[in-house]
């Protein structure tokens, strides 16, 4: 049993909560989706290693190795000149639960939490998978980095709103 369902568990019984009865858990599924990052960085677009597709940012000269992304737009603001949105494709898994009063709700299935490791970087958290070369970082507030080379084009570049010298 997960320290969550544990936790759970206690919860609704220190409080007198009525637990609501479970009636069916369909089988875990997955479906992709799209998770928006966001990174402010310095470069000089114009000296940025260019393909036919666009531009590479390339982890090798950034920190710690890899390219850090947060999934939040105000964390990433402010912390260099132009501001990268970055679409990635990812996996989310869940399983849908039914309860006897009609109602459901998407839980992340108990063989998926058997995948996180909470205190290292991991391409698995909360029910999302990310793709190879991506992992979401061991800190709290759980970065996503990538390992790997990436393509971006300038529609995903804007000014940053810091000042040029």
């Amino acid at each position: 049993m997960s320290w969550y369902k544990l936790a759970q568990s206690d919860f609704f019984e220190n409080f007198n909560i009525p637990q609501r009865r479970i009636v069916k858990k369909d089988s875990p599924t997955t479906k992709p989706i799209t998770l928006t990052l966001y990174r402010s960085f310095d470069a000089d677009i114009n000296k940025l290693e260019k393909t036919s597709n666009g531009f590479i940012l390339s982890p090798e000269k950034c920190e710690q190795g890899v390219l850090w992304f947060s999934q939040s737009r105000n964390v990433a603001e402010g912390r260099g000149k132009y501001l990268l949105t970055y679409p990635l494709q990812a996996k989310k898994h869940y399983q849908t639960i039914h309860y006897e009063d009609g109602d459901t709700t998407d839980i992340t299935p108990e063989s998926f939490l058997d995948l996180v490791c909470p205190t290292e970087n991991c391409k698995y958290f909360m029910g999302l998978e990310l793709p190879e070369g991506w992992l979401f970082s061991y800190k709290t507030e759980k970065h996503i980095v990538s390992t790997i080379p990436i393509i971006i084009t300038q529609n995903m570049i804007q000014f940053n709103g810091a000042i040029e010298e």
